[in-house]
């Protein structure tokens, strides 16, 4: 939500509590790693990927999960087509991976 103010409101405040805090638990049980792409080829997998996800987001006009999560507890036509895609499309995803790598 956007308040027009210069505080962050509450849906801002988790992602920095949830940030700070496991970066202090890393640090803490010197678990703390910087991880990198393998390579260009799989930096450009991901980003390929990103915006495949960031397109369905935009097509299915909002969250493809949630959509499946929450159509999926009342049955909704629409949310068995959507989370049916989503497996189908995971599918061939990793396939396509498995074959490249």
């Amino acid at each position: 939500r956007v308040t027009g103010t210069a505080r962050p409101c509450f849906a801002v405040a988790p992602i920095g509590g949830v940030l700070l805090g496991s970066l202090l638990v890393a640090l803490g049980t010197r678990a703390f790693s910087l991880t990198t792409f393998a390579d260009t080829a799989d930096t450009l997998r991901h980003l390929a990927g990103a915006m495949l996800m960031g397109l369905g987001g935009v097509a299915a006009i909002g969250c493809s999960i949630g959509q499946g999560i929450t159509g999926l507890s009342t049955l909704a036509a629409g949310s068995l087509i959507a989370t049916a895609g989503i497996v189908m499309g995971s599918r061939a995803g990793l396939k396509a991976l498995e074959q490249w790598a």
